[in-house]
């Protein structure tokens, strides 16, 4: 290392070259005299060079307390002489673990590699030293960011997971149950963008500390996604009821002050207990937990108005769950086993004339069972074969037009799209060679979209849309009303037809001015953008008798009859007909 004897200042160079070494570096004879170190060995053991060249190696470390070799063997004693034996066995690269002596008293677990070079004859030993308590602090705080979420400081997915996962195999050794649950906080992203991103972080640890106050003690919290908490905690801290959780998740408080502005928060969640969970499936390892807990959450958010936005699960959502697994399956092979078909809703203008029909989706599975459009259509959507089906739909219909003659009758058949088949690429030209390789007018067929979908991402949706329309489709904004469309996106939109959700419409059309102000005050705005338009859930002859008074252009609804098969439905060709056939 050095050129001659080994001296107490080495060249520079080397002397530089040792400075940015991390670990304490010394050089001793035979004898445990200190011929030199570096600084980081003196900062190690609490000394100055000075103080370091004049100790030994038995003053540096304690005798018979090492604690274990860097491979968990025992160390036995850790003088001096023990070491260059180590160095000597050819070990002394592997390490051993020494208690070392600081100057203050102070007493440090060190790891000492230790190897021997001899120079110009003369036996010298080359030491490595690492304050394994520092380093195991690095290594705690490595592990701690890889299992924490910086911004909450409760665990982030992997290090909810790993944890969990143990808690519920001690819960289940020790025969115990435990409940889990997950929060989605609705709120974030509205903070996130109108105060900015550090306030969204300051409303999310505020959150992840509610939650700590809430659920103290032997709960297990966790940030798994952006704006979702999850908590496992023993089972005598599960709420009785959705309602209990309720009144819980009130206490904590809905709203947070950031610098002054007080923002509400709303809380969906879903819940399971490993116990229930294990009675309905057979078994409760982490992973069927978890996914039980995710379909209360999913039961929670779609079903809102009857659970006030809190599940727990339970023996309907496992039928549902066990359905819906069922018909996901059936649903693959069900177009090729030709068990859908289409009803038709005839649309009728306001002088009661047969406008258009809308084609509607049924299937009736291979044991005969009719399932609901409200049932499949979600499933269909979720695993991606809407697009398959879709396009059958649309071929059916374009067909139909082509068959009964409906463009020289002036009417429009109408097709649903969803917000999956809309994000299909090329969907414009599909819909186009579909149509081209039918014959039918493309003017004769009318492609509903729903609001929500439309104006979500504006760009997107215009962008689509203009491309049908290009193609000589006719489009449709369904369900009006029910979303909070931005009006300045919604006039821009590239729609012929404006349809009006049920919602809008009062049964009491007699009694319920506001109701009626509302739903003319509708119409008119939609008219003035330039728009027809229809209003859908027409039930009784005086609801019909109002909207033709309001500059309604078309209407549809069971008074006029029910969706049936298209033979059915062609039948009178007037509302006042088409009524008095239902």
């Amino acid at each position: 290392m050095f050129d001659g004897e080994y001296t107490a200042q080495p060249t520079a160079f080397y002397d530089a070259a040792l400075a940015l070494v991390g670990e304490g570096l010394l050089a001793v004879d035979e004898k445990g005299r200190i011929l030199w170190t570096n600084q980081q060995a003196g900062d190690i053991f609490g000394r100055d060079l000075s103080e370091m060249a004049r100790c030994t190696l038995d003053d540096l470390i304690a005798h018979g307390t090492g604690v274990g070799t860097a491979s968990g063997a025992a160390a036995g004693d850790a003088s001096a002489d023990d070491l260059f034996l180590l160095a000597q066995s050819g070990r002394g690269r592997v390490g051993r673990l020494v208690t070392g002596r600081r100057a203050d008293g102070g007493v440090a677990e060190l790891l000492v590699r230790i190897v021997r070079h001899d120079t110009d004859g003369a036996p010298c030993y080359l030491l490595a030293v690492r304050d394994v308590a520092i380093e195991r602090e690095y290594q705690r705080t490595i592990r701690h960011r890889s299992e924490f979420d910086f911004v909450t400081q409760l665990h982030n997915r992997d290090g909810f997971r790993g944890r969990a996962r143990e808690r519920l195999e001690q819960a289940q050794a020790n025969g115990e149950a435990v409940w889990a649950a997950i929060l989605n906080v609705s709120g974030i992203g509205k903070i996130n963008h109108w105060i900015g991103f550090e306030a969204g972080d300051v409303a999310l640890h505020e959150i992840g500390s509610r939650l700590r106050r809430l659920y103290p003690g032997d709960a297990i919290l966790g940030r798994v996604d952006g704006n979702e908490f999850a908590i496992m905690a023993p089972i005598e801290m599960a709420p009785e009821s959705a309602e209990a959780w309720a009144a819980e998740l009130n206490r904590l408080g809905r709203d947070i002050d950031l610098g002054g502005r007080r923002v509400d928060i709303q809380f969906t969640g879903g819940a399971a207990d490993s116990a229930d969970v294990a009675e309905r499936a057979g078994r409760t390892d982490f992973e069927t937990l978890y996914v039980r807990v995710r379909g209360a959450l999913h039961e929670a958010r779609t079903n809102r108005a009857e659970t006030g936005g809190l599940c727990f699960y339970d023996a309907a959502i496992a039928r549902r769950e066990h359905l819906d697994r069922r018909l996901e399956d059936e649903l693959v092979d069900a177009l090729s086993r030709d068990e859908f078909f289409l009803h038709y809703q005839p649309k009728f203008d306001m002088r009661g004339r047969v406008a258009g029909y809308e084609a509607l989706l049924r299937w009736r599975t291979a044991d005969g069972d009719l399932i609901p459009p409200g049932v499949f259509v979600p499933i269909a959507e979720a695993n991606g074969t809407i697009r398959t089906i879709g396009a059958w739909v649309f071929q059916q219909a374009c067909q139909l037009a082509v068959s009964e003659g409906l463009a020289a009758a002036g009417q429009r058949v109408a097709v649903n799209l969803s917000p999956r088949q809309m994000e299909q690429e090329g969907l414009p030209d599909m819909l186009a060679k579909i149509a081209a390789d039918s014959g039918v007018d493309p003017d004769t067929i009318e492609l509903e979209v729903t609001e929500s979908w439309a104006v979500e991402d504006y760009a997107r949706g215009s962008g689509v849309l203009s491309r049908l329309k290009a193609c000589g489709f006719s489009i449709s904004l369904d369900d009006f009303g029910t979303g909070y469309s931005s009006l300045g996106a919604l006039v821009r939109l590239p729609v012929d037809l404006i349809k009006i959700d049920r919602s809008l419409l009062p049964l009491d059309t007699a009694d319920d001015i506001e109701a009626r102000k509302l739903l003319t005050a509708t119409i008119e705005l939609c008219r003035a953008m330039g728009r027809q338009v229809l209003v859908e859930g027409v039930e009784t002859a005086a609801q019909y008798e109002m909207l033709a008074e309001t500059g309604c252009d078309f209407v549809q609804g069971y008074y006029f009859g029910h969706p049936q098969r298209f033979e059915a439905v062609r039948g009178p060709g007037t509302a006042k007909g088409a009524a008095a056939g239902r």
